[in-house]
């Protein structure tokens, strides 16, 4: 945020037009750890602090809690999963928590005198990534392994195929920012 503004700053003081946008990643694993251990340590809780520390605290709590129980890694992918398919009390939860997160969000800019001028939301664009990473399934460009996984692998590289859809179908950061 701090390089960006300066950054920003500095165009716009030399006559560009600048235009400040953000991505905000809001609905992937990341959130759904969040939410699993404001679910199992502590539902109903409200916010005792800044909105997003609150949230963020949660995140911890479950890396803490993973650690001792490391079948809570399931249930973090079965959140994601019910989340994508429109389970409304796993939407409800992630709308709550998102609103959080994104009001702590907005303090701190406000805080640090900057703004943003147009946020891209995950949540409004990884459908559309898995529509395209669909229609160039047929065209060759993505790959459906056996294990359901859609991965992409240019003939240049040497590392495993990158994973663009996961094997249970949900999708992942880069999803989105193929439709961005």
């Amino acid at each position: 945020m701090l390089l960006g503004n300066c950054l920003a700053n500095i165009y716009k003081a030399n006559g560009y037009d600048v235009k400040k946008v953000d991505i905000i990643n809001d609905r992937c694993v990341h959130i759904c750890k969040s939410m699993l251990a404001y679910k199992l340590f502590g539902y109903d809780q409200q916010p005792d602090k800044k909105t997003d520390h609150f949230v963020g605290d949660r995140y911890v709590r479950y890396a803490t809690e993973q650690q001792k129980e490391p079948t809570l890694k399931s249930l973090i992918q079965d959140m994601l999963l019910k989340r994508e398919q429109g389970d409304p009390q796993t939407r409800q939860l992630w709308q709550k928590m998102n609103k959080w997160a994104i009001d702590g969000i907005y303090q701190t800019y406000k805080r640090f005198g900057t703004h943003i001028d147009k946020a891209y939301y995950e949540s409004d664009h990884y459908l559309k990534g898995k529509d395209i990473v669909m229609e160039h399934l047929k065209d060759g460009i993505f790959e459906k392994q056996t294990n359901g996984k859609i991965v992409f692998k240019t003939k240049y590289s040497t590392d495993a195929p990158h994973v663009i859809i996961r094997e249970d179908g949900t999708s992942i950061y880069i999803t989105q920012d193929i439709a961005l």
